[in-house]
């Protein structure tokens, strides 16, 4: 009887301590996973910018292309002429 008395009483002191875990834990980890969403939205946006970079650059390199074409076709047709 006293056996069934002190196991009660150690899974009471257990379940006890469980509650005051998961009422410090639970916090923590809620802070976590609005940081989690919070991070993955500036992953996104960053991820966007680099694609305009991206396009940027592209568009760039059109630009000095088309540009040395045009520069080549005023060269011929100035010293052709």
């Amino acid at each position: 009887m006293l056996a069934l008395t002190i196991a009660k009483f150690l899974t009471a002191l257990v379940s006890c301590a469980t509650v005051i875990t998961l009422l410090t834990l639970i916090p923590l980890l809620l802070k976590v996973k609005v940081r989690e969403l919070f991070l993955k939205q500036n992953v996104l946006e960053l991820d966007q910018e680099v694609g305009m970079m991206k396009k940027q650059k592209e568009a760039s390199w059109h630009v000095r292309m088309l540009t040395q074409e045009i520069r080549k076709s005023l060269d011929f047709v100035y010293h052709s002429g």
